[in-house]
């Protein structure tokens, strides 16, 4: 592997950030080395090297990433599912609804003026023909742009409280169990995501979008073009340049992708590597549908369409990838699932990164002896996490702050910009938990809160230092 390719991969960050992140890493990485590294070569070597499979395989849905348009989000917001059951619920059984769930109730009846289930399939079929209004470019009444971003905005809370309560019931002790779990909430918590977002630009009065490979957005038009003329130029790289040129133009969502190229992963065999699977996939899927003979491994496949909409017919797939449920085919690590096999043990350091945006998971994975028994991993999400009700845990459990494996939890929570209550970190600055050397470390580069660095002054001057 040249050094090229080598810093391209220092520069990836698998672990903590997602496809979309990954494609703006990518993009700066190619604009900043445009006169250093010649982009062919470089790939070049990226796609021959020995590097592991899942860096490759990351990095090349990073390439292809295409976020949800603006008109496929709709089409899932405007069933309004979540928000209906919530309702009918409301209806049925009030005392039983989550404190986020009265909210949402709260808001509909004070900001949409929702009398009755009637009144609200009203404004469902009303709101449906108001998105048909943006979508053809028509103007559309303020009052009425308003009410359907409140619409869209209180579907994405509903299916955001529907998930927290699908979070809490997740056993933190069976490891296996919610890494099978988990693709399904991320990518139902992208959904959600994908909604608040779809809800300001109607509220904004902005054109509904279609969607586009975030690298090209991130690299700029005339910039892209450029790249792409000089990748398409060697041999070496076509298959990468028409998995691009294909991708650019069917643009079919990254989850989905990723699940179509685990089905063909499963048939290519174990000799294949990831840009053969994206390839096969992109090359299976035309018109929004995709369809995959697979041979003797459909017995493979099969087992795991449960809960898709994905159909057999003999030994082929087909489907709609605008419409499917992927989650089954997604390995826990957000990339292709092996199918022809059981999936390994999963690992408690990838598990633990790949939640860390999920509070609810992470907190009840921190009451796991096996996640803070593992040396660097609770000192990892104190360092990391922006979030007070994890960082609060770990402050006031003691197994989480203390002991070998996470001797450098209580510097990394002092260090820690995030507001976490004084009571709780007065009790971590001494000796006992953070050596004296570190704690003046942290005074002098003044790598903390001001009310730390006070604190922690004040006690090395009690202390003679």
């Amino acid at each position: 592997m040249t050094e090229a390719a080598a810093t391209l991969i220092r520069t990836m960050k698998p672990d903590e950030e997602g496809f979309e992140a990954g494609a703006k890493r990518l993009s700066g990485f190619f604009r900043r080395t445009e006169e250093r590294f010649d982009a062919g070569d470089l790939l070049e070597s990226l796609f021959l090297s020995d590097a592991s499979p899942k860096i490759i395989e990351y990095i090349l849905f990073c390439f292809l990433h295409v976020g949800r348009s603006d008109i496929d989000t709709a089409a899932g917001a405007m069933r309004m599912r979540r928000l209906r059951i919530l309702l009918l619920r409301a209806m049925k059984f009030a005392g039983a609804l989550s404190a986020g769930e009265k909210e949402i109730i709260l808001r509909m009846r004070a900001d949409a003026g929702l009398k009755s289930m009637v009144h609200f399939y009203k404004m469902y079929a009303d709101a449906r023909e108001w998105f048909n209004t943006l979508f053809a470019r028509e103007p559309l009444d303020r009052t009425y742009s308003d009410l359907l971003a409140l619409l869209i905005e209180c579907e994405a809370e509903a299916l955001a409280q529907r998930l927290s309560c699908v979070s809490d019931k997740i056993d933190p002790y069976d490891l296996k169990e919610m890494s099978k779990i988990l693709p399904l909430i991320t990518i139902c918590e992208e959904r959600a995501q994908s909604y608040k977002l779809l809800a300001e630009t109607v509220r904004a009065g902005e054109k509904i979008g279609k969607s586009i490979i975030s690298f090209e957005y991130f690299m700029k038009e005339s910039d892209f073009e450029k790249w792409l003329r000089r990748v398409g130029q060697k041999e070496e790289l076509r298959k990468f340049h028409n998995a691009l040129l294909n991708q650019r133009e069917k643009k079919i969502p990254t989850r989905a992708l990723i699940g179509i190229s685990s089905i063909t992963r499963c048939v290519l065999g174990a000799q294949s590597a990831p840009l053969d699977w994206v390839s096969t996939a992109l090359c299976s899927s035309r018109n929004s549908k995709f369809f995959i003979d697979c041979g003797d491994s459909i017995q493979h496949v099969a087992k795991f369409l449960s809960g898709s909409a994905i159909r057999l017919s003999g030994t082929s797939v087909q489907g709609d990838y605008t419409q499917e449920t992927f989650a089954s085919l997604i390995g826990a690590d957000m990339l292709t699932a092996t199918l022809h096999k059981h999936e390994p043990e999963p690992d408690v350091h990838d598990l633990v990164r790949r939640t860390i945006t999920n509070i609810p998971i992470l907190i009840r994975l921190l009451d796991n002896p096996d996640v803070y028994s593992k040396p660097g991993l609770i000192e990892h999400v104190a360092k990391t996490s922006r979030s007070l009700a994890v960082l609060t845990k770990i402050a006031s459990t003691r197994e989480l702050h203390t002991g070998s494996a996470n001797t450098g939890v209580p510097a990394a929570l002092l260090r820690n910009p995030s507001a976490i209550p004084m009571p709780l970190l007065s009790g971590l600055i001494s000796a006992g938990y953070v050596p004296i050397a570190n704690l003046r470390e942290i005074l002098y580069a003044r790598t903390a809160r001001r009310e730390v660095l006070a604190e922690a002054e004040k006690y090395l001057s009690e202390q003679g230092q």
